[in-house]
């Protein structure tokens, strides 16, 4: 069931997600991930509205105290899916570019998780980790304001 608390966390979830984008541009000027932009914006979006909206949405109406814990927690696993999901888009296509061409399956299994560490890597960064935190805590306190305030 739709309830306010869910849209704004999904619509929180998916700006804090968006936001990241511009600060991992900033943070890692010579990865070039200014190439990718529009892709890290929908993957990022969607999987930030996906997880505010069935994670965050739904536990504040359970167990919403502050928010600021349900927050930190939605912008981990946020964090780990766009992680995974960056990862399938990579090994994806460079199976469509053919460089696993003659090679075991298995090894396509084992990029995806290499490049899922990879990506969890970048995120480690202080910077990048702070700006990320502190955004999960507002989208925790929004959304916890939110479902006081419409409930």
């Amino acid at each position: 069931m739709p309830t306010a608390a869910r849209l704004v966390a999904g619509m929180a979830l998916a700006a804090a997600a968006a936001a990241m984008v511009l600060v991992l541009i900033y943070a890692y000027p010579d990865e070039r991930f200014d190439r990718w932009t529009t892709d890290f914006l929908m993957v990022f979006g969607a999987v930030g509205f996906l997880v505010g909206w069935k994670s965050l949405g739904r536990k504040v109406e359970t167990e919403g105290r502050t928010g600021i814990i349900l927050g930190i927690r939605a912008a981990v696993t946020a964090t780990i899916w766009i992680a995974f999901v960056l990862a399938i888009i990579t090994v994806w296509r460079n199976i469509l570019d053919a460089d696993f061409q003659g090679a075991d399956p298995m090894d396509a299994v084992l990029q995806l998780a290499d490049k899922t560490v990879e990506y969890l890597s970048f995120v480690l960064h202080p910077r990048v980790a702070g700006i990320g935190l502190f955004l999960g805590v507002v989208v925790g306190v929004l959304t916890r304001n939110t479902h006081h305030r419409w409930n």
